[in-house]
């Protein structure tokens, strides 16, 4: 039987460590959607209810806090890291 990829792992294939990327969460007190910036720093599989799942840690530009448990689908890539090779 042929396994499955993680859920989440299209997405995650788009993105890599140093990527600086965007995503939304909503505040409950201000009553609106907040933008938070930062940089991935982590690409990793999850087991959520017996299912692996890609996620993200990233380390939020604002407070510096790493951000675990955040789906690839839920950010917007805003700059891709560099391949450049600087030897």
């Amino acid at each position: 039987m042929k396994a499955k990829a993680p859920l989440g792992d299209l997405s995650a294939e788009k993105l890599d460590i140093g990527d600086l990327v965007g995503w939304k969460e909503w505040d409950p007190d201000e009553s609106l959607w907040i933008l938070n910036i930062g940089l991935i720093i982590d690409i990793y599989v999850a087991k959520i209810g017996g299912r692996e799942v890609k996620m993200l840690e990233i380390a939020e530009s604002k407070t510096g806090k790493h951000k675990k448990d955040v789906m690839p689908v839920s950010v917007e890539v805003i700059s891709k890291v560099s391949k450049k090779n600087y030897r």
